[in-house]
Formats: C-alpha cells, sequence, structure tokens
C-alpha cells in the first residue's frame, strides 16, 4: 500500500503541519485493527483483520487518516478527556467515507445499548451517535449548512481557534446554526435517542439511518439500538405509589423511567427530587407524554434540581410517559416517585409542624411540637390512603392513624403511650409558611399528643 497524502485545512497548526506523506505499515497484532499518533508519521493496519477485508480496508483506513485530520487542528495523542469527540469523530468518518458499509453503526449501538446512562464526556467511541445527531440536525436545520461534512468542518475550525475545548466549539456552532447552546442542544440529542423509535418523532429527534440495516462483507450492521429504561412500571389506577430509590447520575449522562398508564387513571403525580443531601447536582428533565407510540407533548425543565408534575387527565388521554433525566454540568443523586404525596411539609390540628417523607410506602421525617421540641417520625402509606404515623421524643411517644385526602389534607386518631388519646387533622402547608409558624409559635394547647396523659 502506497503512501496517503491529504490536504492540511487552512487553520492547521498541530505539531506535524509541514508533513504530509505518511506511511502506512501492514503486519499483524492480536487485537487491533489500526493505530496512528501525532507523535509519529505512520498509520499502522491489521494484515489479517483489516487489509485482508474489503470493508474494514476502508474504514479502518479512513478512521485512523482522520485521526491525522484531528491532529492538524491542534489535537496531541493522549490528552486526557478527549476520546469522547477524537474517537466518536474518527468513527463517523468511517460512515462519510464508506456509507454503504455501515459499520460505524457498531459504535453507535455500543452507545444507546450498553452504556445509555454513561456521562458524554467519559465516552470514546459510543459517542458517535452524538456527532451523528450534531452533523445530521444541522444539515437539515440550518440554511447555512448543507452538509454533515460541513458541520463537522465547523467545529474543527472553532476547536483549533477557541484553545482547542471541544465542548464550547460543538457548542458555538449549535448556537450559531440553530440557536441551541451546547446544554440545550445536549438535551435535544438525550430526548431523540428515546423518541427516535416512536411513530413520527420528527426532524428534531431522529436519525437518517435509524432503520437502516446492511449487510457488509458477511456482516450485519443495524438498525439502531433500543434504549433501555432505568424503570418499567404501570401506573394501574389514581392511587399507585412508586419510588426509584436514589439514583445516582454523571455529569452529562442520562437515565429514563417508563411508565405504562392505564385508561382508568386521571390523576398523576410525578416528582423529581434531586441532591436529597445537599450535594450540588445541576440536572434537566423532560417528561414525555405518549399515545399510540406517538409523542404528544413534552414538559421540559432545562436547570432544575426538583420538580413536580401534577397531572388531570382524561380517561385514556395517554397511554404512557418517559421521564427523560440528564446530569448537567455537575451530576448527582436523584429519586422519582410517582403519587407520594405525603412528601413535604404539613400543619396540623395541635399546630405541629411535620417534615415528611415518602420513599414507596414508608415514611420518615420529624415534627416539631410545641411543647417537647422535635420528634423522629417512622411510618407508612398504603391502601391508596391509610396513613400511620409513629412519632418518638422526649415527652410521651404517640401514633396518628387515619387517611389522607387529595395529598392536600389528612385526618384521624391519636393515641400515646401516656394513656393520651384524641383527634387530629393536618392541612399541607409550603415550607416557607413552616418556617414563619416554627419562628413565631402562635398557639399551643394543653392537651397535645406529646404531653396529655389520661
Amino acid at each position: 500500500m502506497g503512501p496517503l497524502r491529504h490536504r492540511l485545512p487552512p487553520t492547521a497548526g498541530g505539531p506535524h503541519r509541514s508533513q504530509h506523506v505518511i506511511d502506512v505499515e501492514v503486519y499483524y497484532r492480536a487485537r487491533l485493527h489500526g493505530e496512528t499518533s501525532s507523535t509519529t508519521n505512520r498509520i499502522f493496519l491489521n494484515s489479517e483483520t483489516v487489509v485482508n477485508d474489503d470493508c474494514r480496508r476502508r474504514t479502518v483506513s479512513a478512521h485512523e487518516l482522520f485521526h491525522r485530520v484531528e491532529y492538524t487542528y491542534g489535537y496531541v495523542s493522549g490528552t486526557a478527556g478527549q476520546k469522547w469527540w477524537v474517537e466518536a469523530l474518527s468513527s463517523w468518518s468511517q460512515e462519510y467515507y464508506a456509507p454503504a458499509i455501515d459499520d460505524y453503526i457498531s459504535r453507535v449501538n455500543g452507545g444507546l445499548e450498553k452504556s445509555p446512562s454513561l456521562g458524554l464526556f467519559d465516552r470514546s467511541y459510543d459517542a458517535c451517535h452524538y456527532w451523528k445527531y450534531l452533523g445530521e440536525q444541522l444539515a437539515q436545520r440550518s440554511s447555512a449548512v448543507a452538509t454533515e461534512k460541513q458541520a463537522i468542518r465547523e467545529v474543527l475550525d472553532e476547536y483549533s481557534m477557541n484553545g482547542l475545548d471541544a465542548k464550547a466549539a460543538s457548542g458555538s456552532v449549535t448556537q450559531n446554526r440553530l440557536a441551541r447552546p451546547f446544554d440545550r442542544f445536549f438535551q435535544d440529542w438525550t430526548k431523540a435517542n428515546y423518541l427516535k423509535d416512536l411513530v413520527g418523532p420528527g426532524t428534531h429527534y431522529d436519525y437518517a439511518k435509524d432503520e437502516t440495516v446492511t449487510t457488509s462483507c458477511g456482516r450485519t450492521y443495524g438498525p439502531y439500538g433500543h434504549v433501555a429504561p432505568d424503570s418499567d412500571e404501570t401506573i394501574a389506577s389514581n392511587t399507585f405509589i412508586w419510588s426509584s430509590g436514589t439514583l445516582i447520575l454523571n455529569a452529562y449522562g442520562t437515565r429514563a423511567h417508563h411508565f405504562e398508564i392505564a385508561s382508568s387513571v386521571t390523576n398523576v403525580d410525578i416528582r423529581f427530587t434531586g441532591n436529597a443531601g445537599g450535594e450540588a447536582g445541576i440536572y434537566s428533565t423532560h417528561l414525555i407524554m405518549i399515545k399510540g407510540n406517538r409523542w404528544l407533548v413534552i414538559y421540559n425543565s432545562v436547570s432544575v434540581t426538583e420538580r413536580r408534575w401534577q397531572l388531570t387527565l382524561t380517561a385514556g388521554q395517554y397511554d404512557r410517559c418517559l421521564l427523560v433525566v440528564n446530569g448537567l454540568m455537575t451530576g448527582g443523586p436523584y429519586e422519582i416517585t410517582v403519587n407520594t404525596c405525603v412528601s413535604g411539609s404539613w400543619r396540623d390540628s395541635y399546630g405541629y409542624i411535620w417534615t415528611l417523607m415518602q420513599t414507596g410506602t414508608t415514611i420518615a421525617g420529624t415534627v416539631v411540637t410545641t411543647s417537647c421540641g422535635t420528634y423522629s417520625v417512622t411510618g407508612t402509606v398504603g391502601g391508596g390512603s391509610d396513613i400511620v404515623l409513629n412519632a418518638t421524643g422526649a415527652c410521651c411517644v404517640f401514633a396518628y392513624r387515619g387517611s389522607v385526602i387529595e395529598c392536600e389534607t389528612a385526618s384521624g386518631e391519636w393515641t400515646n403511650d401516656c394513656g393520651g388519646q384524641g383527634t387530629w387533622s393536618m392541612t399541607k402547608i409550603d415550607p416557607s409558611e413552616a418556617s414563619e409558624v416554627l419562628e413565631n409559635e402562635p398557639e399551643e394547647y394543653a392537651d397535645d399528643p406529646a404531653t396529655m396523659r389520661s
């Protein structure tokens, strides 16, 4: 195989700016198709797995040669944290150079099927679909960008001029051409990875070769894989209760939660809670409502730490929904709950302030009494509305038993271990109102659950 030549971009400034001839070395190395480096002037191709294979000979050569192009824009081999674009763009080049072979799809599916929650900047070859999406979106939606090649070239030009920051380069191009800064475009991409498999996802949320199946040199590539959600539940009734438990989301990583919705369901309360332990995560959430395998509406929250969706539905309005959660610049822990309406601040008929967190059917929290300080609280909720709260503190240990009504009020009877008993009611309040009550101490009761004796 003779020397390969390529024309350097006018903005090139890499360590081999003056070199135009690349030596191609062909020999056998186990488990390696090809290799090159900015510190050498050669490309290695495997004599058995590549050179003797009509398809790989074309696509692996393109992949390694594109690395040489990346060097001319300033990238130096081994620079930490750059594989998400260096290896992914070289994988993209396989499709650009040899579109009939389609072996790049194996890299796409590595990202879609095997590592959906991995942070974008922690990826390598498996970020190929990010660059396919970027190239296709710019070519389809920007009148100033004619082809994927032009889109990628613009990113590389920006990278070479902005101090070699690939994230900033990508964001600059999507902002200039689509009015989508990096974080917003990233969110579009994560939604597309799920929405592409619906009927009529629309230009924003599809890939050109999503359903393509190609057989090349005896190997089959495609279609693009499906991203499995992190949870798959059925909201069977208005009283369905569910919690994801605490999950960890990487910076620029994605998780998703899928819910079938029974036709009889008319009320759904879904909550996203990030950073329950005071962490610094920043997230985006996207609740996608679906009917008949078509998405109908997306409720986007582009930068949040908490979000609640209280949906009143007509019977059969939607048959499922998907909640896509992204970590942004900082990831962290989060929890998804459905119909866990006990969580929050409550004020009862004795002036007590309850701060409760519901996880599935389990309740934990505190109650500030008017006479005996703060008690710890455990409890349960079940049977659609039945609730039990057990409070332990400095004076009488007491328990509330009753029912929750419409997630806003509750009432029932109480007993304590001092022989006292009575009735109670409580109303959900805003946390700021709870703070004001605690500061002002507006009333006290002589016979309250923490002190009343028989």
